[in-house]
């Protein structure tokens, strides 16, 4: 009994931090849910055939969160890349910025 108290007594300070300071989160569960998607991916990318696999699968969960995190939906954006015909990035010199999560078109589309 007298070591689970000790236990209990010894962290107390790093324990009861959270109260003292208010943005100090008595858990980790939100950074925990944020990256459970990154990690399920990553065991997923082990089982990759190809390197070059793995790469596109890693590109496209990259694209997804960097909308989520743009507070924009993903589906649409990725409709519209894919619709896109096979353009020649010289004749078209603007296209990689029209694409981007910061073009005005593409926050139309994906609000």
């Amino acid at each position: 009994m007298g070591k689970a108290i000790q236990h209990v007594l010894l962290p107390r300070k790093q324990l009861s931090a959270y109260l003292e300071y208010g943005q100090a989160a008595m858990t980790n569960n939100i950074c925990e849910q944020t990256i459970r998607n990154f990690t399920i991916r990553r065991k997923n990318w082990q089982f990759s055939t190809s390197p070059k696999e793995a790469d596109i699968s890693a590109t496209i969960y990259n694209i997804i969160e960097t909308y989520k995190v743009n507070s924009l939906e993903p589906y649409p954006y990725l409709t519209y890349l894919l619709k896109l015909p096979n353009m020649d990035f010289k004749i078209h010199p603007g296209l990689p910025q029209q694409v981007m999560h910061w073009s005005e078109q593409l926050q139309n589309i994906c609000k």
